[in-house]
């Protein structure tokens, strides 16, 4: 019954558990043979163990015929992928999900399309590797449009749709179901537009509440979203190679100091690593801490970002595009005087990492407090570098250049 690999003897199968059993039947498959081994064997055990007991995993249901609660335990399948999902086996997952997302076809595998993308992102998140945003998107794709797809108003926007579908997947598994009732389905998963097993006992059920199927809507739609912006900004941090798996980004919240860490090691990295960057290179830099913000780091406020790319900007001595930036973009504003602070910073930086009187690290500095050139506070600064470095220096005094480090 179970793969050549799996050497039981008939004691030592009946001593399984019936999930140890299922996992069992699926030993050794790979992406060319899952689907073949759940249609074959998997599945329909799992479907008989659920419909010849009133027992899932341990959480007892009985009643007159076999039934499962809507809201009960994870089924076999869902365990199953979660833990291949835990080991990184994403790629195995992804041919039982978009399997999953067939049309006609697919529901043999999960009981509804809500089990579906709950599943779904489920094992994109416990994925760790942060190579597979391709392999993400292409599964949050099929996702979206198996519970999105059908019965598309003409002209309607992808909006409309996405919403229209949930609702409607909802809709046709629970309307027809009277209030403060509890809802119990066959352990055979339903088809759409076949309830003919649903039956009705008496308990108030969340599900039967309008407005709860529509925060369940609701809430599958922006996790679909969320997703799929941790995905782009996952893919963003590869590339600017300081990666993180898409888990971290959903305690990212948590650590706001770490994250500003993360941004500022971007940014230095993009630097660094090709001094000679062209101004578009930094606007394409820009728009990807944007994107940052908006996908991943929304309490991250936007003047903050543009703070921190003009400080990359002033390391990298692009002075000139800082200057543009400094004034503030079409949709974010910069106050003056964060700015004015943000170049008195950066140029006392040049000046103190300068190693003589004649380094070139004391020409940026000038050239930074030149960005702001009628500003009193920094005309204070140029004043006091231009005494240290020209003046003193004329009547023979020579000056440490750390000697007025106290006045950062």
């Amino acid at each position: 019954m179970v793969d050549s690999d799996v050497d039981l003897s008939l004691s030592a199968w009946e001593h399984l558990c019936d999930y140890e059993k299922f996992n069992a039947m699926l030993n050794g498959v790979t992406e060319a043979t899952v689907v073949e081994r759940l249609r074959e064997l998997a599945v329909p055990f799992m479907h008989r163990k659920y419909g010849t007991t009133g027992t899932l995993e341990g959480v007892d249901y009985s009643s007159n015929q076999p039934v499962m609660s809507i809201d009960c335990s994870e089924t076999f399948l869902v365990k199953w992928l979660k833990e291949k999902a835990k080991d990184n086996n994403l790629e195995l997952c992804s041919v039982i999900l978009e399997e999953g997302c067939k049309d006609s076809e697919g529901i043999w595998l999960f009981k509804d399309e809500v089990e579906m993308i709950e599943v779904g992102l489920d094992c994109i998140y416990a994925c760790t590797l942060t190579d597979r945003w391709g392999l993400m998107a292409s599964i949050l794709c099929d996702l979206a449009q198996k519970s999105f797809k059908r019965r598309q108003p003409i002209g309607g926007s992808e909006d409309f749709i996405q919403r229209k579908g949930l609702e409607r997947l909802l809709r046709n598994s629970h309307s027809s179901i009277p209030s403060n009732s509890k809802l119990t389905m066959s352990p055979l998963f339903l088809v759409e537009d076949d309830y003919s097993q649903l039956s009705v006992s008496g308990s108030n059920n969340a599900l039967d509440n309008q407005e709860e199927r529509v925060d369940i809507v609701e809430n599958l739609d922006k996790r679909l979203r969320l997703a799929e912006g941790h995905v782009e900004a996952g893919r963003l941090l590869t590339h600017y190679q300081v990666s993180k798996p898409i888990g971290f980004f959903l305690k990212a919240h948590e650590d706001q100091k770490g994250v500003k860490q993360l941004l500022h090691l971007v940014l230095s990295k993009f630097g660094r690593r090709q001094p000679g960057r062209s101004d578009n290179e930094w606007a394409t830099m820009w728009r990807d801490l944007q994107c940052f913000q908006e996908k991943a780091f929304p309490f991250l406020d936007t003047e903050y970002m543009l703070l921190e790319f003009c400080r990359g900007l002033l390391k990298a001595g692009k002075f000139s595009l800082a200057r543009n930036y400094l004034k503030g973009t079409a949709s974010t504003a910069l106050a003056p005087e964060k700015a004015k602070k943000l170049v008195i910073q950066a140029a006392l930086e040049y000046f103190f990492s300068a190693s003589s009187l004649d380094s070139s690290e004391i020409w940026k500095a000038k050239e930074c407090l030149d960005l702001f050139p009628s500003s009193k506070q920094v005309k204070a600064e140029d004043d006091l570098i231009d005494a240290i470095t020209v003046k003193l220096p004329r009547l023979g005094v020579m000056v440490q250049l750390q000697v007025t480090m106290l006045h950062l």
